[in-house]
């Protein structure tokens, strides 16, 4: 497999391990502390810029910080 395509493999596997998360925040009223999810989600969103300027952003880190900051609005909202 090429290098592309793991990182889309990674990118997919990563925003599906969210899933459970996001279903037990939304069906069981699970609620984690709302700001370690903000703290992880701006930490995640300063090395994602910080890896695109320098050209090395993967579908990972892609699907890390959309996975959550989706988490981040469910915990708002729930």
């Amino acid at each position: 497999m090429s290098p592309d395509n793991l990182s889309y493999l990674a990118g997919a596997v990563i925003l599906a391990a969210f899933l459970p998360l996001i279903f037990a925040i939304v069906w069981r009223g699970y609620g984690p502390p709302k700001s370690t999810f903000i703290i992880w989600g701006v930490l995640d969103a300063i090395i994602w810029f910080g890896m695109y300027q320098e050209k090395a952003l993967n579908f990972q880190m892609t699907g890390a910080l959309i996975g959550t900051w989706v988490c981040v609005v469910f915990l708002v909202k729930y």
